[in-house]
């Protein structure tokens, strides 16, 4: 047996089939029809429907044999649907292509075999009609004229199939379509509408049947029905889709705002001919962007006014706090009752607490009103670091903790960026440091590593030994008004406004503010400046 080799197209072929979505479907009466009257025309017992897909032959409609499919390797279909004519086989036993088929030695006992191609009109053979007899003869050239014919009426019936199919998919779509769709006729030179979709009814407030055959002078205002038809002729002449963002059109239940896309349709001559257009109600959408864009214009303006008001008021407030912190330093000096002298030192802390507090307030303020702007300096690295822990180590010292800096590597000692708020960020992370450490030391570092020639990452870190912090509460760190628990604010106090600051200030530099810590054994806190564009010079 020879089986029929592949023909050079077959994946066109097999597309060109499945566009019929025919495989697998019930008898119908039509294609039955077909090989009832192939039967008769050529006088055999057999005659099939065959259709060829990539391993069997399917029986779209039968005369005179059971079966629904056989492979396709021993189909005589594979062979006739390597030719345009009519494939035939007078007697199969005695040709060395089908001697040994096992259809041919076994049922159905194939000795005579005629198919003539269906043929689709893109010239792809897709299966036959074809007649079967169990003894040798021949076929006439009316009888195989006649297949022939069967068989091109049989591709018309696929295609009248399919056709049928899709325009009761359209018209479906049409129908359940949620977004309006309309067609406009220009052959004459004036739009009249061929179709109206119910989408369209709803958001035009014009029935189907009042619309088609009119153009829209028919039941819009002159005006628009103008704008739709320049809208119109430039979208044919142009032969491109149009978009129109915000399209106000007049309804019976008022003025809306669309958004229309239009599109040419040819005829079949190839000439732009018909005008498709969707449309798509937004007003509400336009409402809501008013109202968001409103909102918005309130949030900044209240924001300006919110940071207008805390500066005015902290310089109200610093003005007389500062000078009950200087009073409270003159005291100091001139009083030598212990008892007096603690109780001083009670007020001028309180004094420095609120302050601060005032500073976080305000510097949250402008943060969020984006009033905060960022140097772009040259600053040394170890005088800055020298600074801070020489202020702040006073305090350290008090409690008994020792405080220590390290440049870990050998990186540059000058940086371009804002030294005030790189001192802001590290004096805050260690005065945290120094506030939640009962003893033990602080150790802060810095670490730089070359990105480029003259850029450089630069990574700053707070180590203390103090009371850590639980894994599950870190997020909260860093939230606005936030600390762990509330018996932090009361041992410790602060306003919870101090992280916040240092994480908006690092992320407004380009760089981050993380922590690592293990609750009872310390905490981490780190400075990266991702932000590559830290100019540098050398050592």
């Amino acid at each position: 047996m020879k089986v029929a080799a592949i023909p050079v197209n077959e994946k066109e072929r097999q597309e060109a089939l499945n566009n019929y979505n025919i495989l697998d479907t019930l008898p119908e009466l039509d294609f039955n029809d077909f090989t009832e009257l192939a039967a008769f025309i050529c006088k055999t017992p057999i005659a099939l429907i065959s259709l060829v897909d990539h391993s069997r032959q399917w029986f779209k409609a039968k005369v005179g044999l059971d079966a629904n499919e056989t492979p396709r390797d021993v189909a005589f279909c594979s062979h006739a649907i390597l030719g345009d004519e009519v494939f035939i086989v007078s007697d199969s036993l005695k040709d060395e292509r089908f001697n040994d088929n096992p259809l041919v030695v076994g049922a159905p006992h194939v000795r005579f075999y005629a198919g003539a191609p269906l043929k689709t009109p893109s010239g792809h053979k897709i299966g036959t009609l074809c007649v079967i007899d169990h003894s040798p003869r021949e076929l006439s050239s009316e009888q195989s004229k006649a297949l022939k014919a069967l068989a091109r009426q049989i591709v018309n019936q696929f295609e009248l199939r399919a056709k049928t199919e899709m325009v009761l998919l359209s018209q479906q779509l049409l129908k359940t379509s949620p977004i309006a769709i309309f067609c406009k006729d220009y052959q004459s030179g004036v739009g009249k509408y061929v179709e109206w979709n119910s989408e369209a009814e709803n958001l035009f407030g014009v029935k189907r049947e009042n619309c088609i055959g009119k153009d829209d002078y028919c039941f819009f205002p002159k005006e628009q029905a103008d704008f739709f038809k320049i809208k119109d002729l430039e979208t044919l002449k142009s032969g491109q889709r149009l978009c129109i963002d915000q399209e106000p059109v007049d309804t019976p239940q008022g003025r809306i705002i669309c958004r229309t896309w239009k599109a040419p349709v040819n005829d079949t001559s190839g000439a732009p001919r018909y005008l498709l257009g969707i449309s798509l109600d937004i007003t509400k959408q336009i409402e809501l962007e008013k109202q968001l864009i409103e909102a918005k214009q309130e949030a900044e303006q209240s924001a300006i006014t919110k940071s207008a008001f805390l500066a005015n008021m902290s310089h109200e407030i610093r003005t007389p706090m500062n000078g009950i912190i200087g009073m409270a330093n003159l005291l100091l000096g001139s009083i030598s009752d212990p008892g007096q002298i603690e109780q001083v030192r009670i007020l001028q802390g309180c004094g420095h607490a609120l302050l601060d507090i005032i500073n976080d307030v305000l510097d949250f303020s402008k943060l969020e009103a984006g009033k905060f702007e960022f140097e772009r300096l040259p600053v040394n690295i170890d005088e800055t670091m020298s600074d801070i822990v020489h202020l702040l180590g006073v305090r350290a010292n008090e409690k008994g903790v020792n405080l220590s800096y390290k440049y870990l590597s050998g990186g540059p000692a000058w940086i371009k960026g804002d030294a005030t708020r790189i001192r802001q960020i590290l004096t805050n992370l260690i005065s945290n440091a120094i506030k939640f450490t009962e003893k033990g030391a602080i150790d802060i570092s810095c670490e730089a590593v070359r990105s480029s020639h003259k850029k450089w990452r630069i990574q700053f870190s707070v180590k203390d030994s103090g009371i850590g912090i639980p894994e599950h509460l870190q997020d909260k760190l860093f939230l606005s008004f936030s600390q762990v628990d509330a018996s932090t604010n009361r041992r410790f106090g602060g306003s919870g406004l101090g992280l916040a600051i240092c994480k908006a200030l690092a992320e407004r530099m380009g760089g981050r503010v993380w922590v690592e810590s293990t609750f009872g054994k310390g905490s981490t806190f780190s400075l990266h400046s991702r932000w590559h564009a830290w100019c540098v010079r050398p050592h």
